[in-house]
């Protein structure tokens, strides 16, 4: 979905322990994700935990927490936890944009549909050029 809007520097982890290590490799070459897309069911560390660590180290770019979870009192938790923006599955390529634009971190405005002709707003998973089942946190360059 973020290749579809124009963001083909994108690096990606399997879980929040690799996700943090990502994360503190890149400060410590001094640079730094434009923004994390972070996936808050994952195995080994999930994405709250993950959150917390790399705010600790000082990491202050924005985290957006991705969960199937609804409930009010969990948005709040990830509040807690360091998280900028909550956003509930299914993510639409719209709710993407949306986050990108708010964030900076978005080019420039993308063509009505995908290529082969299908909504471009469709949830993950309804569309055939995005795959369903994909696990792990994606951090924008």
């Amino acid at each position: 979905m973020l290749f579809l809007e124009r963001v083909h520097d994108v690096d990606i982890a399997v879980d929040g322990h690799e996700a943090y290590q990502k994360v503190k490799a890149c400060m410590e070459d001094g640079k730094s994700f434009d923004i994390i897309f972070m996936d808050i069911q994952m195995p080994e560390v999930d994405g709250l935990e993950s959150t917390r660590r790399i705010r600790r180290m000082g990491y202050t770019a924005p985290i957006v927490a991705l969960s199937a979870f609804t409930e009010e009192g969990f948005a709040r938790e990830c509040s807690e936890a360091g998280v900028d923006r909550f956003m509930s599955k299914p993510i639409t390529r719209k709710a993407v944009r949306e986050v990108l634009r708010c964030f900076g971190a978005a080019s420039s405005p993308t063509a009505a549909t995908t290529a082969n002709g299908e909504d471009k707003d469709a949830p993950v998973g309804q569309r055939h050029d995005i795959p369903n089942g994909l696990h792990g946190t994606a951090e924008v360059h």
